[in-house]
């Protein structure tokens, strides 16, 4: 009788745990409270809906600049073959953070980067233009960028 009882009493205790539980299921875990001091009140805001209702990525700008901007400086500007070659690698480790691997993987993709990276890049792009457009400062400038944001020195 006493065994019974003991497991009845368990077993509404499992119970209630799984009523909260799916009580709680559909309460927001990403809320958070933001404090107005100019209205001296208090605000429950969800902040990941917020994230997700905003635009993050727009493949169409992203195309844009990378493409249309970036390449085509590139383009018109640096000369043909191996010195081009190594002032893109250093392009392509800017946009990814990753440089090119012994086995000749990079494990990202610089047209994929962030827009605010790639317009970065293109306002160092802007200020080597303004320079003077020298193939060598450019290489140098990407490089001590890369090094200082910690992606490596180039071997």
């Amino acid at each position: 009788m006493i065994n019974e009882s003991k497991k009845l009493r368990e077993k509404t205790q499992q119970e209630i745990e799984k009523q909260k539980l799916l009580f709680n299921a559909d309460r927001s875990k990403t809320e958070g409270i933001i404090f107005d001091e100019q209205e001296e009140n208090i605000q429950v805001k969800d902040e990941i809906k917020d994230l997700l209702d905003s635009q993050i990525d727009d493949p169409s700008v992203k195309y844009d600049l990378y493409y249309k901007c970036v390449e085509s400086i590139f383009r018109d500007y640096l000369p043909k073959g191996e010195s081009s070659a190594l002032i893109r690698e250093e392009k392509c480790t800017f946009l990814t953070g990753h440089r090119l691997g012994n086995n000749g993987i990079r494990g990202a993709d610089s047209r994929q980067d962030t827009i605010a990276d790639m317009r970065e890049l293109l306002t160092l792009l802007h200020d080597w233009l303004g320079r003077g457009a020298n193939p060598f400062d450019l290489y140098t400038t990407l490089v001590e960028e890369n090094e200082r944001r910690g992606y490596g020195k180039p071997e």
